[in-house]
């Protein structure tokens, strides 16, 4: 977690857009508001406590906020949601963020205040909210989960966004307005927590606050990925390639809390290997093509041959991973070079006698939205291969068992450690290799 900056207590200014209700508690830069009997102080401390923390923690990598203090209002209608928006001041859009009844008596309020926050930093940069929503309501979202990690220790909307993401990989990335209205959509642009994580993975936590910085050059004009990727000084081939090869077992921060993994479109239990797929990808959606660990624990080297619509820009890459559950280590990979037909050919190599999973993983872009098929062929040169039913779950041989261990199902004492280690990979960036 981020560290938290240490700040004079004041009391907050009166909203210069008036207060919302009648039932109110102030803090330093916010009032919490309620109606009737929506809450009570104890619970309305509590918000308070959650908004004033996660200023802080954004303020501190780089978020603006308004001098002008925020009300945080609780109604008494119900409703399943929480907004944040703007409202007109005389020294510009100032935040104003509603809850509902729902969240008043969820363990998880802390990190929905925080999330809604998140959002009021990404104003700092954008203005109008409109402008946010306009521009890229995907990334408005993805990193609003992203944010609410930073200031609250609660992983539950990071499962369930992310998860949500690799259940369905084959949707546009760049979701629009109309994905709140479609609930695996919904999943899915909030899913997007998972570039923000690789994101600070690859490059860094500014990177994300960097590219808000750059959102609000734009008036709330569309954005393109690729472009704000161009403005952080990344390269797009390199970048996309390194997050498909992450994405496919959320080797990023905290992607071992997702309970589902993505689903191959197609998985190879005998060489040679051929088909295409059923389901097109829309644009940066992606899908995946895995080789069995009995296919590679039978040969070392699965030749690939990749052909995609032309009319696309794609993307392709050879991974190499210790598992198929969220994550497990990306191994090596290697981003191929795709010609203007959309073909592209590669070699896997060096699979583990004991059982390795690989994948082909490809994402297609376009200008315009558009949904688009590939197509592949996988061979050993070994000959032809079969699986004899299928068998994925233990490899033909097994690797030593080593008459000691780490001690990791020793109790107690292993805390320390594992936060070094954990703290230590969430800012590694893993070098590509060939595979």
């Amino acid at each position: 977690m981020l560290l938290l900056l240490a700040q004079i207590a004041v009391a907050a200014d009166e909203p210069c857009y008036g207060h919302t209700y009648d039932n109110r508690l102030e803090g330093d830069n916010f009032w919490v508001e309620w109606e009737d009997s929506t809450l009570n102080e104890s619970k309305a401390a509590n918000i308070l406590d959650a908004a004033e923390r996660a200023r802080s923690v954004f303020m501190a990598v780089g978020f603006p906020f308004p001098d002008e203090s925020i009300v945080i209002a609780f109604a008494a209608e119900t409703h399943a949601a929480a907004n944040a928006t703007t409202k007109q001041c005389e020294s510009g859009p100032v935040p104003h963020i509603h809850l509902w009844p729902g969240h008043a008596n969820s363990v998880h309020i802390r990190e929905t205040v925080a999330h809604e926050l998140g959002h009021a930093a990404q104003y700092g940069f954008m203005g109008q909210y409109t402008n946010a929503v306009d521009s890229w309501t995907w990334w408005l979202e993805g990193s609003a989960v992203w944010l609410a990690l930073q200031s609250e220790d609660d992983v539950s909307d990071w499962t369930w966004a992310a998860g949500g993401y690799l259940a369905t990989p084959e949707v546009t990335l760049m979701q629009g307005v109309a994905a709140y209205w479609d609930d695996s959509k919904t999943a899915h642009m909030y899913g997007a927590v998972l570039v923000a994580a690789h994101l600070e993975q690859y490059a860094s936590p500014q990177a994300i606050v960097d590219s808000w910085e750059y959102a609000g050059t734009q008036g709330g004009e569309r954005i393109m990925w690729p472009d704000a990727i161009e403005y952080l000084g990344l390269d797009w081939h390199d970048y996309w390639g390194d997050f498909l090869a992450h994405a496919v077992t959320a080797d990023v921060p905290n992607g071992k809390f997702i309970e589902d993994g993505v689903t191959a479109s197609g998985t190879a239990f005998e060489l040679p290997y051929s088909g295409e797929t059923l389901t097109a990808s829309e644009r940066l959606g992606w899908q995946a093509i895995r080789v069995s660990r009995c296919v590679s624990s039978r040969t070392d080297t699965v030749d690939v041959a990749f052909q995609g619509d032309p009319e696309a820009q794609w993307s392709v890459v050879l991974v190499v991973t210790e598992g198929t559950d969220p994550g497990d280590v990306v191994n090596r990979f290697e981003i191929l070079d795709v010609d203007d037909t959309g073909a592209a050919s590669g070699t896997i190599t060096e699979l583990s006698a004991y059982g390795e999973d690989a994948w082909l993983v490809a994402s297609p872009f376009d200008d315009e939205p558009g949904s688009f098929n590939f197509s592949w062929e996988m061979t050993s040169p070994d000959g032809a291969l079969d699986c004899e039913g299928g068998d994925d779950d233990i490899p033909f041989s097994q690797p030593p068992v080593p008459e000691t261990g780490c001690g990791c199902n020793q109790s107690g004492g292993g805390v320390g450690w594992v936060a070094a280690i954990v703290g230590l990979l969430a800012f590694r960036r893993r070098q590509q290799v060939s595979v």
